[in-house]
């Protein structure tokens, strides 16, 4: 976003800064092994790369229960 100029210097910092912080946030909720109480979907994005649903089994049968 700042690179292509969309948003000015000041409000950059201002996400920068907000995202730092959710980020903490998150790291102390981890270390605490706390209960999350909502979804956060910056949180989830930050910590899961991609999530894949169902595998195929050897004999050509599949698992729609399996989650990677």
């Amino acid at each position: 976003m700042r690179l292509d100029e969309s948003i000015d210097g000041e409000m950059y910092q201002i996400k920068v800064t907000e995202a730092n912080e959710k980020r903490d946030g998150f790291r102390i909720v981890i270390r605490k092994n706390e209960v999350l109480r909502e979804f956060d979907r910056y949180v989830f994005e930050s910590v899961i790369e991609r999530v894949v649903v169902g595998e195929k089994l050897e004999d050509g049968s599949v698992n729609s229960y399996k989650i990677n």
